[in-house]
């Protein structure tokens, strides 16, 4: 299973295109708001569920 730190870590090697006087929040950050956010939008209601959501679609898209 793939853990929150884990996939910080992936997430915060992942080169950043945008332009630097409009960003306010670093990618990774921004890319696991989008994950948990997509979690919600699938149903998931619970942060377990969420999280399992996120370690599912993190080995599928990821590897």
């Amino acid at each position: 299973m793939v853990s929150a730190a884990d996939l910080l870590d992936r997430f915060i090697q992942i080169p950043d295109g945008r332009c630097p006087p409009w960003v306010d929040h670093p990618l990774a950050v921004v890319l696991v708001l989008m994950l948990c956010a997509g979690a919600v939008v699938a149903g998931m209601g619970l942060f377990t569920a969420a999280a399992g959501w996120i370690a599912d679609a993190f080995r599928t898209s990821w590897h």
